[in-house]
């Protein structure tokens, strides 16, 4: 049998792969592996701060939008010129009743002070004024304390954030000839007259015989805006731990004369509110202040129709703790804020004119 040697340059050719080239491929993919991994991440967690921080932008903006729309309607009487001449109807079927749940029910003497009192100038209080319909409440909450509590986390007000509220008429009057919502409150009134009242039957012959005889007529709107330590719970399901998600919420007079909670925007911390007060009769603010006197202290009231306007700040932080902020502490609103370990904030500002706010009417 021809016995068939093959050539050193065959063998070689058919040699395998050296321990030495395994090893540098190795090293290569790893490289190579590490550097897609390196950019997929990179790209990732920038994609979780760009989507987190636009989830706060988003969530200011609508909150400011709303806060300023009702600020700025704050006093808004519709064709009323004579702003101290809301009263109250007589007429026993269309009284106002007292509301359950509302934001505040007495002024510290214990005299009546319904969550519409400030809409109106013939009430219980003495002396018998017009009290302010725009009113904030700096850090404590406890006027408001009808609808803001500690028992319920939606109700639950956080502590050091402020509160305000405010009242007006709704720009949408009732269509001529429309039946009213049974229990809704309106107010009707022409240029220098208007009455208050609630329909207590079906909506029909509910406006009462005392109001102005061609008047028109309006929903009377009451808000009151805060800062919840809970508006979302966390992964867990469970309020008062630590992934707890804060909100801006909102307590309004809705149909049927009931209260209404809703959640405005998440993220929200902290609001802080100054006013400015005009304290030369010129239109103008001449001084941003913190409140820091109630409101449900009739000798106050001359101090609230001076504010011409209200400077607020609100204080957002995202949904998860992922980063650390690089701002070591925020200061706005005579506070100061250290960001809570892993997550980061944003701060935001703007100034609303208050638009219907009147410093003249009966002596004060």
């Amino acid at each position: 049998m021809m016995e068939v040697r093959l050539s050193p340059n065959r063998r070689a050719a058919q040699r395998g792969v050296s321990l030495v080239e395994i090893l540098v491929s190795l090293v290569l993919t790893v490289l190579i592996v590490g550097a897609v991994s390196r950019v997929y991440l990179s790209t990732k967690s920038g994609f979780f701060t760009v989507e987190n921080m636009n989830w706060v932008n988003e969530n200011a903006r609508f909150a400011l939008h709303r806060l300023g729309y009702d600020i700025r309607m704050a006093g808004y009487l519709g064709d009323l010129q004579d702003y101290w001449n809301l009263g109250e109807t007589a007429s026993p079927p269309r009284q106002l009743r007292t509301v359950s749940g509302e934001c505040f029910t007495t002024t510290p003497g214990g005299d009546e002070f319904r969550w519409v009192g400030p809409m109106l100038y013939e009430d219980s209080l003495t002396p018998a004024n017009q009290a302010p319909k725009l009113l904030i409440e700096n850090g404590a909450g406890s006027n408001f304390s009808g609808c803001i509590t500690t028992g319920s986390a939606l109700q639950e007000h956080r502590a050091g954030t402020d509160v305000v509220s405010s009242h007006y008429l709704d720009s949408n009057r009732v269509t001529a000839g429309s039946a009213l919502n049974e229990d809704d409150i309106y107010a009707r009134v022409d240029m220098r007259d208007g009455v208050a009242f609630q329909c207590h039957t079906d909506g029909t012959g509910c406006i009462p015989p005392d109001g102005p005889g061609a008047g028109e007529i309006y929903p009377v709107m009451a808000v009151t805006y805060y800062v919840t330590s809970c508006g979302r719970t966390g992964d867990d399901g469970v309020c008062g731990t630590a992934d707890d998600i804060p909100s801006l919420m909102r307590v309004r007079l809705w149909k049927g004369g009931v209260v209404s909670r809703e959640r405005v925007a998440d993220g929200v911390i902290d609001m802080q509110i100054q006013y400015g007060k005009d304290t030369d009769g010129d239109g103008l603010s001449n001084a941003y202040l913190a409140s820091d006197s109630s409101f449900r202290d009739p000798a106050s009231w001359p101090m609230w129709a001076t504010m011409k306007a209200v400077r607020v700040w609100l204080l957002l932080r995202v949904r998860e703790p992922s980063y650390t902020d690089p701002t070591p502490s925020y200061d706005y609103g005579g506070v100061s804020t250290i960001p809570e370990s892993g997550y980061r904030y944003e701060l935001f500002t703007t100034t609303f004119a208050v638009r219907n706010q009147f410093s003249d009417g009966p002596a004060m």
